[in-house]
């Protein structure tokens, strides 16, 4: 996610945590009040905004997960879909782009220690993330399966229009055809 890029502004992003292993950085963004960020991520969003009309962003990151509170409380008009991947076909491959980033950052960084941070990282996360998402509402997320996202997109990107009551029109689907058919993914 592009969003990552825009909260480093605040300092509220874990992907400095990917970078360095910095436990009392972590910690601090594991208990601060990320409405801050969220106001001038926002801020950011409608600045890169003013040129469209009659459109909506698209935001996905992982670095939200842990902000599923302050994201609704700061951008409440927030639709969100939950893409649920196996964690056996994703952890190793975001293990070793960790190990690859702090290698550019730390010399012979030790890829045992950074799988086990990541995954009590992830634990946590995720922990962070079903108790806001419970504190929220589950019928706030429009949970989707990744595999089916990959093997039939127009019918799943159907789905989500479906579940937030948005029209999916023929235009609409037209113009991920076409793209699908100029972007062939896997």
């Amino acid at each position: 996610g592009e969003c990552r890029f825009l909260l480093q502004n605040s300092f509220v992003c874990k992907y400095y945590f990917t970078l360095l292993p910095l436990f009392t950085y972590n910690n601090w963004l594991d208990n601060c009040d990320a409405r801050f960020a969220y106001k001038e991520y926002l801020k950011q969003l409608q600045l890169l905004d003013f040129t469209y009309t009659n459109q909506h962003w698209v935001l996905k990151a992982p670095t939200h997960t842990p902000f599923i509170r302050e994201v609704l409380e700061v951008l409440p008009d927030t639709r969100l879909i939950q893409i649920h991947r196996s964690p056996v076909e994703f952890v190793g491959s975001a293990i070793s782009g960790v190990v690859t980033v702090r290698n550019c950052v730390l010399q012979n960084a030790d890829a045992c220690s950074i799988g086990q941070e990541f995954l009590s990282e992830l634990s946590h996360r995720m922990e962070q993330y079903l108790e806001a998402r419970k504190a929220v509402g589950w019928n706030r997320f429009c949970d989707i399966s990744y595999n089916r996202l990959v093997s039939a997109p127009i019918e799943t990107v159907q789905k989500i229009y479906d579940f937030f009551g948005l029209n999916f029109s023929s235009a609409t689907k037209n113009k991920m055809s076409a793209w699908l058919e100029d972007n062939p993914q896997h």
